[in-house]
């Protein structure tokens, strides 16, 4: 019976060629990758090295993870080209069976040195990666968010062919009036993004409403403001506010969405 890495290793690679421009060495090295990745079901170089058999990654374990360690070190292979691909081959997909597209911002922090901010693509009740960056948790320029400009960006390129119906949905981790600006003003994109109940707002006629914290919902309702200040910079937006439903926590949403239904959208995010 044919060895399971050789079997894989040979179906991988006739759909690679056919997917990816790369040399033959980078083709086998990025395939050693795959494969170490699968085997292991780790990311871990030394767990990789571990799995990959000698008749398809000749050397001691040292010399494998430097193999390894060279590939992902090469400044000529650039990941995002390759996802790329990828996306695009998903999006093709996805366009005949919705219009609109529901992209979640995720982010993660690690030991407060570095963070993983991904964009993902939901589809059903699975979340897919479109782009993922990893970055220093204190690194010049976090506050000015040229990290999520760079991956709304990079989005903006590849789903723009396609005249989806685009609506980001985040949590307090991103709200930002510069990011609301950029998706509405820019992107021209629908957004439903939590905020904080700190934030400073204006509502017309509710002289006594200076924070969001001064809302008070009823449970089980929700209650919709348009086209409201959020004072730090006047920028006017719409907000939907309601008690979250298993808990006693109130969601405070801004929006771009004209009709009632920010609420509806947000908890999208949790239905993955």
């Amino acid at each position: 019976m044919i060895n399971d890495q050789e079997y894989i290793t040979t179906k991988l690679k006739k759909t690679l060629e056919k997917m990816i421009i790369l040399s033959m060495p980078r083709l086998n090295n990025l395939i050693v990758m795959i494969i170490g990745i699968i085997t292991s079901q780790s990311v871990v170089l030394s767990k990789i090295s571990q799995e990959l058999k000698n008749c398809y990654s000749l050397g001691t374990e040292e010399s494998k993870i430097k193999r390894l360690q060279r590939f992902l070190g090469n400044k000529a292979i650039n990941p995002e080209r390759f996802y790329e691909f990828f996306a695009y081959k998903l999006l093709q997909k996805y366009k005949f069976k919705s219009k609109s597209i529901y992209i979640i911002f995720d982010h993660t922090t690690i030991d407060d040195r570095f963070v993983i901010l991904q964009f993902s693509l939901k589809v059903g009740k699975s979340a897919v990666p479109l782009w993922v960056k990893l970055f220093k948790y204190k690194q010049d320029g976090n506050k000015d968010f040229i990290h999520l400009k760079e991956g709304l960006k990079f989005l903006h390129n590849i789903l723009t062919p396609y005249e989806f119906e685009v609506t980001i949905l985040a949590e307090r981790g991103f709200k930002s009036i510069d990011l609301f600006k950029f998706i509405d003003e820019t992107l021209k994109w629908k957004y439903c993004i939590r905020c904080t109940k700190d934030m400073g707002i204006s509502i017309a006629g509710k002289r006594k409403i200076k924070k969001l914290e001064d809302i008070t919902p009823r449970k089980g309702f929700t209650k919709y403001f348009y086209n409201i200040k959020l004072t730090a910079q006047e920028y006017v937006c719409n907000m939907a506010v309601c008690t979250a439903e298993e808990s006693e926590d109130v969601w405070f949403i801004a929006n771009n969405i004209s009709e009632p239904y920010a609420i509806r959208e947000y908890k999208k995010r949790f239905n993955i």
